[in-house]
């Protein structure tokens, strides 16, 4: 007897007599909150140019800079971040009988589950880089606290780090936000305002100006003896993704191809992206503990 249930699962055979139910991650994150360009055509190749920050102290006051005299030429230099994007790739096969023996749309729902897959690639690649950050506030084995953003902001300050609309962005583990060791602890009876907001709405959105994310993508356990989170609080100018646009429908594509004779349709989606660092200094790695799982 052929197989009947590859790539998708054997659930969907049989009579289908309610909504279907399909598990997401939480996804796409982080694409709008970093600097992003897609490859020119005929490119695979995305270039960030990086211009560095002349300080004050290069200014001649009048004794020195005097119309008579020649000022010092001061250099400006340039430097560039170049992104190749590469090919990530995610593949379901679904065979006729699974299509045939349900009232599901079966398809459809598998490409929304790839797409959402390679969406949260994404964030992940773009997480993965948090560990590089030379700057970091926390300690691994305490909790979060609001000193925690305070030091960070003002790390990014300090340094002339760009914001949005006056605002970073802050991206956590939910460990470091709900639960023992979060941020919703630390709040707690110092700002009314926001204890307000948390039992609310369970959330907090913006700290010292600081908007709040979360991603799962974020690795909570750290393998030195006791959970750690390393989230990250940053200008979107600290990271950039260079990817390539597929008849204008952005990175991501997904489509079918039939194999006939083992009768099934591959559902093969495409993310075609890279992401890398940017300016080390217009980030702060936040290291806090976390609570371990039950």
């Amino acid at each position: 007897m052929a197989v009947t249930d590859v790539g998708v699962a054997v659930g969907g055979l049989g009579t289908v007599i309610a909504d279907a139910v399909m598990q997401f991650n939480k996804a796409n994150v982080l694409f709008n909150l970093i600097t992003t360009k897609s490859a020119p055509a005929g490119s695979l190749n995305v270039t960030f140019p990086q211009y560095t920050k002349v300080a004050s102290s290069d200014v001649a006051a009048d004794a020195t800079g005097a119309e008579e005299t020649d000022t010092a030429a001061t250099s400006i230099i340039t430097a560039a971040t170049t992104v190749e994007v590469l090919r990530n790739v995610i593949r379901a096969d679904i065979t006729d009988l699974v299509q045939f023996g349900s009232d599901d749309s079966i398809m459809a729902n598998a490409g929304a589950i790839l797409g959402n897959a390679m969406a949260a690639k994404y964030d992940d690649d773009v997480v993965a880089l948090f560990a590089n950050i030379a700057t970091t506030v926390g300690d691994g084995s305490a909790a979060i606290t609001l000193l925690n953003i305070f030091d960070a902001v003002e790390a990014l300050h300090s340094q002339s780090a760009p914001t949005v609309n006056g605002k970073y962005w802050g991206v956590f583990h939910p460990k470091q936000i709900w639960g023992t060791y979060g941020l919703i602890n630390a709040i707690d009876g110092v700002s009314f305002d926001k204890t307000n907001e948390m039992l609310n709405t369970g959330y907090v959105g913006n700290i010292a100006g600081v908007e709040i994310f979360t991603t799962p993508e974020i690795d909570p356990a750290t393998g030195t003896g006791s959970d750690e989170a390393c989230g990250c609080i940053f200008s979107p100018q600290a990271f950039c993704g260079g990817y390539k646009e597929i008849d204008g429908a952005g990175f991501i594509n997904i489509e079918p191809q039939r194999d006939a004779s083992k009768a099934l349709t591959e559902l093969i989606c495409n993310g075609y992206y890279a992401v890398d660092e940017l300016v080390d200094l217009y980030a702060v790695r936040v290291l806090t503990a976390a609570q371990a799982s039950s």
